[in-house]
Order: C-alpha cells, then structure tokens, then sequence
C-alpha cells in the first residue's frame, strides 16, 4: 500500500518539541476495509500549525492494527496509536481517548469516516481563531453507504440547522445537527478528567460533548463540505427509535444521556420530559418481546421516578405514536398542550 505523503511543514514542526495545536481523534474497531482510507485523509491535512492523531484502537480482531502500525511507522510523529488491552466498547474508547486530549483544539474522525478536504484542518482552526467567542465549528458533510454509494448529498440540510450560520446552545439541544467527523472543538477538558462529566453508559456521546462545548460558547457553521460519513446497515443509529433491537441496546443509555444534561443543565433539560417517557415505554415493549427482564430490572433501578409516573402519560404517549404514524406531530403537541396542568404540559412538551 503506498501511503499519502503529508505537508512538509507540518512534519517539520511535529519533528521538534512544539505541543500540537489541534489533536484528532479516531477511534475503531474491525474496520480494515476503511481504516487506511480514514488514515490517509488525515495525515494529509495541510496546516501551518503543528498537529497529531491520536488513533485508538479496541482490540480489533481483523487486520485493523496492522493498518495503523503500518501507518505510524510512515508517520511516527503524526499518528499515536492506542492499542486497548481489553475491549471497552466504543463509548469507553471514546472516552478513553479524550482523556489524552492535551491540545487547544480537538477534531474528531472514526475508523469507517474520511476527510475530503486537505484544508479542513486549518479553515476550522482559522475559524475558530477569529472567533474567539465561538467554541465549536462544524461543517456540512456528505453521506454515503458501506459499498461507497452516496445516500444523501449534505447533512445538515439548511432548515435542519435552522437556517443559520451562527447558532447556540439552545438550537443544538433541540436537535443534533452536528456530525461527529464535521466537528472541531476549542478544548474545554485540557489537563482534566472529562470522567467528572461524562460517562461511557450514555448515548449518543459526541451529541453530550458537543453541547458541553455549545454551553461555553457559540456554534460556528462553514459551508464547506470537507468530509464523508459512512452509514453501515447494521450500525446502532441506522433506524434510531424505530426498532425493538434498539431500544434494547440503546433506550437506556439514552435515557442516562437525558439525566446527565439535567445534571448539568437543569434549566435547558428539565426532567421528566415526554421523550424519556416514550423511551421508558419502549423498552418495556422490547424488554416483553424479548424476555428482557434485565432490561425491567435497571429501568427500576435507575429510573424509578419514570415508571411511576408512565401509566398517567400512557394516553398521550398513544396519541403522539399516532399523530407521528400520520406525520402530523404538530397536531400532537396541540393536543398535548390541551390536556393536563400547564406546568406538566411544560415539563413533557419536548
């Protein structure tokens, strides 16, 4: 295989003492048909600035930390293999990861994702620069399928990202317009444990740090697009909230993912809301389905307060099911908000 060569000036740079400016993470695991083509679009990163990629593997069991050894010997001052001794699943390789994280800035890219911009690297730092009040930057990206085939030519879709180039804390918690290999961050966690708020038993965690970081500053959108996002058939979020399978996997941390943000936010994530009440439904759907007692015994455990209150919102809960069967979710929160105390209506509209 014959590997891409980098910009001089930043092997230069990274040959010295200096600290790397923007680090990159890429975790992985079992991709070697995409890792290399993942590598390569990052070593080839043109800045005048010095960087480095941190790439954590999880123990593949396929020719994956081949790939990356093969790489870090081309490029031993680009590339920082992590080669995990036990499989942490992906959240807690994520997490392990970014707890490397000592730079000003931090982007991130997975195993199966690529860049496609050279330049990313230094518009989104330069971005970031000029705008010291903002403390996250993002672009559009493209989207295609396992085999290679486009899917959807940009996400986010202007009107998904609310038509602005500009946007706050506020927008993102309504929804997750950002991609995971779209994103550069200005470091909140240099020198700290990033464990003090974040946990690998929530999902989905690249939504948790980017509104951690929208919470200390402004959302900055480029046009751009200088990415690729790869959907693969079988990935957790390909069909999110629609199946039994997921909620199984993924109802759970979903709903830890809502409690952390109350943690942290109480007044933008006020609890309970009614999404947590149809993930609470849900997977005890799943968990009668699949003879998933486990499943009843952490929703218990953990979210009592929940389960105690789920039979009263039952009837809403049928209702928004409905409306959204008719894609009328308008109509649905009209009806929510004529039934009920206004101060419950205001705790479960989201």
């Amino acid at each position: 295989m014959r590997l891409p060569q980098p910009s001089t000036k930043s092997i230069q740079t990274l040959e010295g003492p200096m600290k790397p400016t923007v680090q990159i993470v890429c975790i992985t695991y079992n991709q070697e048909a995409y890792i290399a083509q993942a590598l390569a679009s990052l070593v080839a990163q043109q800045t005048d600035f010095p960087f480095e990629i941190i790439v954590a593997d999880d123990r593949s069991t396929d020719g994956t930390p081949r790939i990356i050894q093969e790489f870090h010997a081309k490029y031993p001052a680009l590339i920082r293999p992590i080669f995990q001794e036990t499989n942490l699943g992906a959240a807690g390789n994520f997490l392990d990861a970014l707890n490397r994280v000592e730079a000003e800035f931090l982007a991130l890219c997975e195993g199966d994702d690529y860049w496609t911009d050279p330049s990313k690297l230094q518009k989104q730092h330069d971005a970031l620069r000029a705008h010291p009040e903002c403390a996250v930057c993002f672009h559009p990206v493209r989207i295609i399928d396992e085999g290679g085939a486009v899917t959807d030519e940009r996400f986010p879709a202007p009107q998904f990202r609310f038509n602005k180039t500009r946007l706050q804390f506020a927008d993102l918690a309504k929804r997750n317009f950002i991609q995971t290999n779209a994103v550069m961050y200005r470091w909140q966690f240099q020198n700290q444990d990033l464990r003090r708020v974040y946990s690998p038993n929530i999902l989905p965690g690249d939504w948790f740090i980017h509104l951690v970081h929208a919470h200390a500053g402004d959302i900055l959108f480029l046009e751009d697009v200088m990415s690729v996002y790869r959907i693969w058939s079988g990935g957790i979020w390909n069909g999110a909230g629609k199946s039994d399978a997921w909620f199984s996997a993924c109802g759970i941390p979903s709903l830890r993912f809502y409690r952390a943000l109350h943690g942290l936010f109480p007044q933008e994530f006020p609890l309970p809301t009614l999404r947590c009440l149809e993930y609470c439904d849900k997977i005890l759907a799943a968990a009668r389905t699949a003879g998933r007692q486990d499943l009843v015994a952490t929703l218990e455990r953990e979210f009592p307060e929940f389960l105690c209150i789920l039979p009263r919102y039952r009837i809403l809960l049928r209702l928004r099911y409905f409306c959204r069967a008719l894609k009328n979710l308008p109509a649905a929160r009209r009806v929510l908000r004529s039934l009920g105390s206004p101060q419950k209506t205001e705790k479960i509209a989201r």
